[in-house]
């Protein structure tokens, strides 16, 4: 089910009277309140050793979407947040990690599906370092392994999203669309 599926009631007035014209906006005939479902932006980031870039760092998800899936450290952008600034600090937030932003690679739009609603995302994706032999710290539950692979292990296929999927292919294939 969808975000726009689940709304019944005016976010403004609390009114049952949300009309739907189509899945990304609604209109209250009570309060003549608008919203619109914009998608939420979410950084991922390839993070390679800073001594050995055929290895990226990946992560074993805890939860939902994409349970047991391997999977890019990342997150959400919040609001006020510059995407660079998004995914160093999910980084440090899920590993205790820092990190160092080469270059921004490509992105993907997305569907997470949480808790039986589905959200629209816009994937944005990076490409960073990390020295391999830091100690990182594991945010349980959230992150329950982290994993390296060679670049050329076929290792998106194990990846939660096909976003993600896309996104390291791209890395691997060295193209960079923009």
């Amino acid at each position: 089910m969808t975000l726009g599926e689940k709304i019944r009631f005016c976010p403004g007035c609390g009114s049952p009277s949300v009309q739907t014209p189509n899945d990304r906006a609604f209109s209250c005939r009570a309060c003549d309140f608008e919203f619109f479902l914009n998608t939420a932006p979410t950084v991922a980031g390839l993070i390679l050793d800073s001594r050995n870039p055929e290895q990226i760092m990946l992560i074993r998800r805890g939860r939902d979407p994409g349970k047991g899936k391997l999977a890019m450290p990342g997150g959400f952008v919040d609001p006020g947040e510059s995407a660079e600034k998004a995914l160093q600090r999910e980084v440090l937030e899920e590993l205790g990690l820092s990190i160092e932003i080469d270059r921004y690679l490509c992105s993907f739009p997305n569907n997470d599906l949480y808790l039986g609603t589905i959200y629209p995302t816009l994937d944005l994706f990076f490409v960073a370092t990390t020295d391999r032999y830091s100690k990182p710290k594991m945010r349980l539950p959230e992150v329950v392994e982290i994993v390296w692979r060679a670049l050329n292990s076929g290792v998106e296929e194990d990846l939660a999203f096909p976003s993600m999927q896309a996104a390291f292919k791209y890395l691997r294939a060295g193209i960079f669309p923009i």
